[in-house]
């Protein structure tokens, strides 16, 4: 309980809590696999190196086995692309995520634009737009860039 509480201050706070350290339910698990598999097929190109970064950013940031996370991507994979639902997807990150975890979101993002090596002009613009739509700052932004770049998440 109290690393839970720790987590809530903590710089690079985990998801696997939201904002009001409450375990994160598979809603907002999955809302965020599926922001993630929406940057990996921004190119019209699911990379491997994309694949295996967002497998690892979720056992990560969720602290859950490879199994659970098979199906969480599954279960994502098969939400996305309306865009309805990005917004309420969105909205549901907006609601239960602090801007520190909001921004290891962008950071998990950023970690699967570089994975290929490749940085498409569609990725760009979706970080972009994300930045928007999380209510996240420039610095957030920066900050979020440096801690994938640091391998961080």
């Amino acid at each position: 309980m109290f690393e839970k509480i720790k987590g809530l201050f903590d710089k690079n706070t985990s998801l696997d809590i939201d904002a009001n350290g409450e375990a994160t339910n598979e809603d907002l698990q999955i809302a965020t696999a599926v922001l993630l598999l929406e940057m990996a097929g921004r190119d019209e190109d699911y990379a491997q190196e994309e694949i295996k970064s967002i497998a690892d950013a979720l056992k990560r940031q969720f602290n859950s086995s490879h199994e659970e996370i098979l199906n969480l991507l599954e279960k994502a994979d098969s939400l996305r692309g309306e865009q309805k639902k990005i917004d309420s997807f969105i909205s549901l990150i907006n609601q239960h995520f602090s801007v520190l975890q909001k921004r290891t979101i962008l950071a998990m993002l950023w970690r699967v634009v570089v994975a290929d090596g490749q940085v498409d002009t569609f990725e760009e613009r979706f970080t972009t737009q994300l930045k928007f739509r999380l209510k996240l700052s420039d610095e957030d932004v920066t900050e979020a860039q440096k801690m994938a770049r640091r391998g961080e998440v």
